[in-house]
């Protein structure tokens, strides 16, 4: 007999919460009656489908109303767990439904400390969006990805303070679809925010056509190279990623990580020309296969190419300073030129002519 993982997954759930039967939870509804919740029958319905757990990690959802539905049960499902759960399946759970709430629901974010969208990557005309679904030719990923924009870091829930703990970060993608960005006018690095917000839309895009089975696909220097190259953004972002019952991190990553990273991908169309570089990205992407970008170019490790590319990039930069200090320049050794040649002038007018004589006539002796 076969046993279902829903079932199987029910089970867990409710010995973790050490219900025989049935738990209530009394939760405030808009009037001023309380609402009684079942949790054994909110448990039951979070796992009816065998996906659930995948689901909870990444959410597609095509319509308005399904993310309305999935707020109200996930909503749910959170009150039914208590603040510190005792098992990691419960820990599990209450911050996957943590997650949904505050991209899709603004939970414990004050009502204008940020801005909500659900962006539809088949059709978002953000310049990188379109770069990757247009010119690379990846196509996109079904359901919303949900993107807040906090104005301060005050406003951001606690769970998701943990993401911005590194200064430098300025936008996370969490597991697929979960994109927040720092918007703090306040900040210089404000200016950026567009290439910021494209930044992280490229990792929300690419991570959902693989889904949520695959979200260690790629190399790091991969995503981020991809998201650099072509949103233009190189500060610092964080990718999260979802391991059964936890999560990682890459906010260790420094400014210079991402210079290493905008240089590996320049190099990479540089020598293998525009079009040959799109084609190959599309093709490492679908074959999840990031090597083969290095490969083509005859370099066996990520190691040896990566230390080329750099060396590459700093004479770029070396002849591009060159080029702009010879421009700067030119200018001045103009007016160098002219200011010699007008004081010359002026110095010859200011001499006084010799006295003319008028010519005598010729006499012979």
């Amino acid at each position: 007999m076969k046993t279902s993982h829903s079932f199987i997954g029910m089970i867990l759930i409710l010995v973790a919460l050490g219900s025989s039967s049935l738990r209530f939870v009394s939760l405030p509804s808009q009037q001023v009656r309380v609402e009684q919740i079942d949790c054994e029958d909110v448990f039951s319905q979070l796992t009816r489908d065998e996906n659930w757990l995948e689901q909870l990690v990444d959410p597609v959802l095509d319509t308005q109303a399904q993310v309305a539905e999935k707020l109200r049960l996930y909503s749910q499902v959170h009150d039914c767990i208590s603040d510190s759960p005792k098992t990691d399946i419960l820990k599990t759970i209450r911050n996957l439904t943590e997650y949904f709430l505050i991209f899709a629901g603004g939970f414990e974010t004050p009502g204008d400390g940020s801005t909500f969208y659900l962006v539809n990557l088949a059709t978002d005309n953000d310049p990188a969006v379109l770069i990757i679904r247009q010119k690379v030719g990846i196509s996109p990923p079904p359901g919303y990805v949900y993107v807040r924009l906090y104005h301060t870091h005050q406003a951001m829930p606690d769970l998701l303070k943990l993401s911005f703990e590194n200064p430098d970060v300025r936008g996370v993608t969490i597991f697929n679809r979960y994109v927040a960005v720092l918007a703090d006018n306040s900040d210089p690095r404000s200016k950026a925010l567009p290439k910021t917000i494209s930044h992280e839309l490229v990792h929300a895009y690419l991570k959902s056509v693989h889904g949520g089975k695959n979200l260690d696909a790629f190399p790091l220097w991969y995503d981020e190279g991809m998201a650099v190259h072509f949103s233009g953004s190189s500060l610092p972002s964080c990718i999260y990623t979802y391991y059964g019952t936890g999560t990682i991190t890459s906010c260790t990553t420094s400014p210079e990580d991402y210079i290493q990273y905008a240089a590996n991908f320049d190099y990479l169309e540089a020598k293998l020309g525009h079009a040959r570089f799109l084609e190959l990205v599309k093709q490492s992407f679908d074959e999840v296969e990031p090597s083969m970008l290095y490969l083509q170019l005859g370099y066996s490790t990520y190691e040896d190419f990566s230390a080329h590319a750099r060396e590459w990039e700093k004479r770029r930069d070396l002849l591009t300073k060159a080029v702009i200090g010879g421009a700067c320049l030119v200018p001045l050794i103009i007016g160098l030129l002219f200011y010699f040649w007008r004081a010359g002038k002026e110095e010859a007018e200011e001499t006084p002519k010799p006295p003319q004589f008028p010519d005598l006539p010729y006499q012979s002796l």
